[in-house]
């Protein structure tokens, strides 16, 4: 971090994005909430400010909180080999990656093994809290299973992880506890997180002014962007590469860019998609 003549602490990062650039810009993604585009290798330094999460639910000294920002991008997994018609998680070499019984392959979308978790658990939980902080946050066994996902058939899931920082599940998102609609289908503000400055210069897609001049029913929802769910999609087998993703709401269809929907998903490799986390805390 750098010191401003401000006193503020402030992160340098430099553009460095693997999209196509024209449509890019074209389409907004490119520009901060203070309405600059930036560019390919430019440098910016972003301001370190705290976060602001979001009350789901409380029990006893718990809270299940999820943070009210999507904090930057990141591909749900880029490690896999296409093989009979099917996407399969590789190591660093390339080798499977094989569950338990050493003979099923895991698929791609396997939460336990994806960047989102690695970044969360091994980035994230280090630098966005103080040892104090940390002392609060509870060690969660989290549940993985199909029971948490779209369909209790769904072949794709992983075996629970135990994490202090962990991604929302499909289920998570129709919860009306929760404050969220039950309606996977419904364009639900609660299901959305707003982006801050540094997600979008790393590369999350949100809703842009452009979006929303296109349809009225999307203007209150500007500068809210996509980010991955931990529950994969798993009722086409033939792509198990996919997993389900949610600006907090669900996938942003590509085809049509004015229909939202949980159930939309994308491929794994799209690093267009950003990182929400959530966590259980003592009060």
């Amino acid at each position: 971090y750098y010191l401003g003549s401000d006193g503020e602490r402030y992160l340098k990062h430099i553009i460095n994005l693997d999209v196509y650039w024209d449509y890019w810009i074209s389409s907004g993604y490119a520009t901060l909430s203070n309405n600059h585009t930036y560019a390919q290798g430019e440098e910016l330094y972003f301001k370190v400010e705290k976060l602001k999460w979001r009350i789901l639910s409380k029990n006893g000294e718990s809270l299940f909180l999820v943070c009210d920002t999507v904090v930057k991008s990141s591909a749900f997994q880029t490690n896999y080999v296409y093989s009979d018609g099917k996407y399969y998680l590789t190591d660093d070499q390339g080798d499977f990656i094989y569950q338990e019984d050493g003979i099923t392959k895991n698929y791609a979308n396997n939460y336990k093994y994806s960047l989102v978790r690695k970044f969360l658990t091994e980035d994230f939980y280090h630098i966005a809290f103080s040892t104090k902080e940390k002392e609060r946050i509870n060690l969660t066994e989290v549940d993985n299973s199909a029971q948490t996902t779209h369909s209790i058939e769904n072949k794709c899931c992983c075996e629970n992880t135990s994490d202090y920082i962990f991604a929302l599940s499909y289920q998570d998102m129709i919860k009306e506890e929760y404050g969220f609609s039950n309606d996977a289908q419904q364009l639900d503000s609660h299901r959305f997180s707003k982006t801050s400055d540094y997600a979008r210069a790393t590369g999350v897609e949100f809703i842009t002014e452009i979006m929303a001049s296109d349809a009225e029913s999307l203007s209150n929802f500007v500068g809210m962007g996509l980010s991955w769910l931990r529950s994969p999609h798993g009722t086409n087998i033939v792509y198990p590469g996919e997993d389900y993703t949610a600006p907090y709401s669900g996938k942003l269809i590509y085809n049509n860019f004015l229909d939202f929907d949980i159930h939309g998903f994308s491929t794994c490799w799209d690093n267009t998609f950003g990182v929400v986390p959530a966590l259980y805390l003592n009060t």
